[in-house]
């Protein structure tokens, strides 16, 4: 298992997750936090050496243009109001 530290990227990215899903009342953002940085490193320990070559060549891949995402925070919709819920819809639909 890895040893987490907290320092560098590391720290950051704990900050960050913790500005978005650290208030949520559904979960434990902390708990949930430590199961995804142990996915993250079970991942990369399954990279081949082709991909950690590509990785290496292309940095910054998620910021092409070609690539399209999406996220959806769909518990933050159950915070709106009715007239929130209205306002979106009216500006999806035109």
């Amino acid at each position: 298992m890895h040893k987490t530290t907290e320092s560098g990227l590391n720290k950051e990215l704990v900050q960050l997750y913790q500005s978005v899903y650290g208030d949520n009342p559904y979960y434990d953002a902390s708990e949930c936090y430590k199961e995804l940085q142990l996915l993250m490193y079970r991942y990369q320990e399954q990279r081949t050496p082709k991909q950690i070559i590509r990785d290496q060549n292309k940095q910054g891949w998620y910021l092409d243009e070609h690539i399209v995402g999406m996220t959806l925070y769909v518990d933050l919709f159950f915070q709106m109001t009715l007239q929130d819920s209205l306002t979106v819809l009216i500006t999806l639909k035109n």
